[in-house]
């Protein structure tokens, strides 16, 4: 009735991050599994040079009032963007619950009328 469960050797640790990027910085660039992770990579790394160098020039370039005010302006205008995307988004979605609703007593409307004329 009651088996004896067998020994089962506890589960090995995963491997610590370095341990990981090891291994991940020895695949060979052909190995098929990691290519498009050492595509990532490459792009990531690429990716954080450009935004250290934005920082940098927006940094030197703070300094600047106009630069600062162009800065702000695009900001408020990006908000200003998100906030009536947010009506859309809310005007749609209201319409979609509407839509919603009026299928499901088609539905329902159909349903009875197929069971009427299955009578």
């Amino acid at each position: 009735m009651f088996r004896k469960k067998p020994n089962i050797p506890p589960r090995p640790l995963p491997p610590t991050t370095d341990q990981i990027e090891e291994d991940l910085d020895k695949v060979s660039v052909d190995d098929v599994v990691f290519a498009l992770f050492e595509q990532v990579k490459s792009k990531d790394a690429r990716g954080s040079e450009e935004v250290k160098e934005e920082i940098a020039d927006i940094q030197i370039k703070s300094t600047d009032a106009d630069t600062v005010y162009r800065q702000v302006k695009r900001l408020v205008e990006a908000n200003k963007d998100l906030k009536n995307l947010l009506v859309v988004l809310t005007d749609k979605s209201a319409a979609l619950q509407s839509s919603k609703i009026s299928l499901k007593e088609m539905e329902d409307e159909i349903r009875h009328q197929s069971l009427e004329a299955l009578k």
